[in-house]
């Protein structure tokens, strides 16, 4: 036997197999999304921000990548049901091995941040705002930039106060950001001196709201923020004839009021502000180009926009492409400008934006 050859085959091969390991200067990185792209009312929400990602990961490969390596993402349907979002998670995090992901709103990552924080994946909640009192305290490696329920509840209950509205019925749904948010305009109400005359929290698929409709006909006001049906919900309302005033959440969209129709007029709701900066002209102009038409869901746009954008920001911070590091570099982000808004990250994972009041007239929703 020829030593020589055999001792040189051997490092050849242990060369090779070292390479192998080592990803290839143009292999993408795989970045990872469990959105509610279907099974929901609203899923077309997640489906603006999944819009909004495309355009970033377009936009960020035609300028070179991430590090010199491409960008993707790789979507997971999770029907906004904690059971399938924690299975989302873990086929994302230990199979697909993404070093960083995307959920839509807290909802499912209460299953699905468990998983990914043991996998030592960082998630990111592009909707919602990671905050105290949610039930994500031991969870690190999850992170919101989005907006705060619990401030949008208290900036309504404020607004009812402050114009007059003494009594409220609250009508919530047994859902996670419906519960957290009408809570906290309870407390902030109450806080204020109002009086709660019913606080009545239906199932999720409830589509008769006739009985809790009835059971509000003496309140100054109802608040409705519903996950699911508020378009029905509206229409009764108008139909059984209640004459106080309706609020309502960021669930009330352009297509929730064209479900509605003319019964949405003079709903009141805190939603998310689209700024009028040149950011988001620019962003929207882009949309338009690539999707042909104009997009009424521009700042559900902007924040998958901006959470990949965001991405990119920490790992060229971090300088490669390791979850931990991620992790590290997320926390350290400061000084992120994206389409909506600044991003300042906390020591809890957090930066919460704040909503406004806005009120339906003719049909659009129109900044009190």
């Amino acid at each position: 036997m020829n030593k020589t050859k055999t001792l040189s085959g051997l490092v050849l091969a242990l060369l090779l197999i070292s390479c192998s390991t080592e990803p290839a200067a143009n292999e993408p990185i795989s970045l990872g999304a469990s959105l509610f792209l279907s099974q929901v009312e609203f899923a077309f929400i997640a489906e603006a921000m999944q819009q909004g990602m495309d355009l970033a990961v377009t936009e960020i490969n035609a300028q070179g990548g991430v590090l010199g390596r491409p960008i993707r993402v790789v979507y997971e349907d999770d029907q906004l049901d904690p059971a399938r979002a924690a299975t989302v998670a873990n086929k994302l995090a230990n199979v697909d091995k993404v070093p960083v992901a995307f959920t839509g709103v807290m909802n499912t990552v209460k299953s699905s941040g468990p998983v990914f924080n043991n996998a030592k994946v960082p998630v990111i909640i592009l909707w919602d705002a990671k905050i105290p009192g949610i039930g994500l305290e031991n969870l690190p490696y999850v992170f919101g930039t989005g907006f705060s329920a619990v401030l949008a509840g208290e900036e309504m209950a404020d607004y009812a106060f402050d114009t007059g509205i003494r009594t409220v019925a609250v009508v919530s749904n047994a859902d996670d950001w419906s519960d957290l948010i009408s809570h906290a305009f309870i407390n902030k109400f109450k806080a204020r001196g109002g009086q709660i005359l019913l606080d009545d929290q239906l199932e999720l698929k409830t589509a008769d709201f006739r009985t809790v409709i009835l059971k509000s006909q003496n309140a100054d006001a109802i608040y409705a923020p519903l996950a699911n049906n508020m378009a029905t919900f509206i229409r009764q309302v108008h139909d059984l004839g209640y004459t106080g005033k309706l609020f309502s959440a960021d669930i009330i969209t352009p297509e929730v009021i064209a479900n509605a129709g003319s019964a949405s007029e003079g709903l009141l709701a805190t939603q998310v502000d689209e700024p009028n900066t040149p950011e988001m002209q620019k962003l929207k102009a882009l949309y338009a180009q690539v999707y042909g038409k104009e997009t009424d869901l521009a700042p559900f746009v902007a924040l998958g926009y901006d959470g990949v954008y965001l991405v990119k920001h920490a790992i060229e911070k971090a300088g490669k492409v390791d979850a931990e590091a991620i992790k590290d570099a997320l926390y350290a982000t400061h000084d992120f400008n994206g389409v909506m808004g600044r991003i300042d990250i906390d020591s809890f994972g957090g930066s919460p934006k704040a909503e406004r009041v806005f009120v339906v007239q003719n049909g659009t929703l129109v900044l009190v």
